[in-house]
């Protein structure tokens, strides 16, 4: 597995024709992938190697055109692939910043021309697959991917959307598999990438196991945008100080994403035996907690009425321009198991603790935070013991989840795409 960039390259641009650019790929099907998107585009700036553009597929296609590749009813049609291409003139590095972005790359750069596949259409994709450095024109063109879930094997990275079906233990994991609804069986080294973003070394290892060459994928930490970037330098008391909080009582942050207010009020309630138990105790609250819910209004005006008779330490927020100091402040952080506030929580270095989930998908995000030395919450009845057990041993914790903080991800994604449009097609 390639090194995570350590050097800073030169500001000063290449002698590279102007036209040549990189192209980052966003859609809709990902959460929180625009922001990063944009934090990645706005360091390539700053290296100042080529001019990038932010290709937007929801917007060049439509949303429905969008979703139905994605999802694998059928592939691009010729129209489309045009409009794509026009789009991506003059790129000589292509990056997915979701997966569906990377859904449609793949797309772009590969033939259905399997008989094997039951959505092949003869005229949907072209006559040549194309894999590795892509001639589009006078240009080589290559590809990367920005790999933001945990849950990576699930999703269709991979030439034809194959996908690997990894086991708990992972030494069942069976390269080449196909999973639910995602494309057909074909070897994971067909794979379309040039170039593999992972989230951390743990991820990296279980792509190269899974057969992608390691020689193509970057480990590169978490990665956070704008405010939540820069608040992963942030100290924790200091931050809380900031915010009017007590600096010296440890946070934790409830996300209230994806939980109905009937469901968010309830977690309140189970929390009420942790600070009864210490106020009968005569020892300080285990913790303060802080409240996102976002734009959730309904969520925010029931959380309103239920904290009103408690006095425990809390505050309440939705969206604010201190969210980012707020997310700063806490050192664990509740909630569904959603691939970007997982990824936040862990790209700030917080003790990451996910609720139980009826999906499959967040199911296994779960298990993904508990192997990076988080957990996940099997039963609400074990909620208050899991609670009480993190913030017991946060001191022994907090090191193990410092490991995946990342201040500089998007500076190191950029790098990366740089230093890959930067290699002469006869060093492929």
């Amino acid at each position: 597995m390639t090194n995570t960039p350590s050097n800073t390259p030169s500001n000063t641009p290449s002698n590279s024709s102007n036209h040549e650019t990189i192209a980052l790929l966003i859609t809709g099907f990902g959460f929180g992938q625009r922001g990063v998107a944009r934090s990645v585009q706005g360091e390539l700036a700053q290296v100042g190697s080529r001019a990038t553009t932010l290709v937007d597929l929801d917007a060049l296609l439509g949303r429905t055109a969008t979703y139905r590749v994605v999802s694998g009813q059928s592939g691009l049609r010729g129209h489309e692939r045009e409009r794509i291409e026009d789009a991506l003139s003059g790129a000589v590095v292509v990056a997915a910043c979701d997966p569906g972005a990377a859904r449609i790359l793949a797309a772009l750069t590969t033939t259905d021309s399997s008989p094997t596949d039951p959505r092949s259409h003869d005229s949907t994709i072209g006559d040549a697959a194309i894999v590795g450095p892509a001639a589009f024109g006078p240009l080589v063109r290559r590809t990367a991917a920005i790999v933001t879930s945990l849950a990576w094997e699930r999703y269709p990275l991979f030439r034809h959307g194959a996908v690997v079906v990894a086991g708990v233990a992972g030494a069942d994991r069976q390269a080449g598999s196909s999973h639910g609804d995602f494309g057909t069986n074909h070897s994971l080294s067909d794979s379309v990438f040039d170039l593999y973003l992972a989230t951390d070394m743990l991820q990296a290892m279980d792509m190269a196991e899974a057969g992608i060459p390691a020689d193509r994928i970057v480990p590169i930490g978490a990665a956070t945008c704008g405010g939540f970037a820069l608040a992963a330098s942030l100290d924790r008391a200091e931050s809380r100080q900031s915010c009017g909080l007590d600096p010296n009582l440890p946070a934790l942050l409830l996300v209230t994403e994806r939980l109905r207010p009937d469901e968010a009020v309830g977690l309140i309630g189970r929390m009420d035996a942790l600070f009864v138990e210490a106020k009968n105790a005569s020892k300080n609250p285990p913790f303060q907690l802080l409240i996102d819910t976002a734009l959730d209004l309904d969520t925010n005006l029931a959380l309103e009425r239920a904290l009103e008779t408690r006095s425990w330490p809390h505050v309440l927020f939705g969206k604010t321009d201190m969210a980012h100091l707020l997310w700063a402040s806490a050192d664990a952080l509740l909630c569904t198991p959603l691939d970007h506030l997982v990824m936040r929580g862990l790209g700030l270095a917080q003790f990451v603790v996910t609720l139980p989930s009826h999906s499959e998908l967040e199911s296994r995000i779960g298990h993904e935070v508990a192997r990076r030395s988080g957990l996940a919450v099997g039963d609400l009845h074990d909620l208050t013991s899991t609670l009480l057990q993190v913030f017991d041993r946060l001191d022994r914790l907090a090191p193990l989840a410092a490991a995946h903080r990342s201040t500089k991800a998007a500076t190191y994604m950029a790098m990366a795409l740089a230093r890959l449009a930067a290699l002469p097609p006869d060093q492929w």
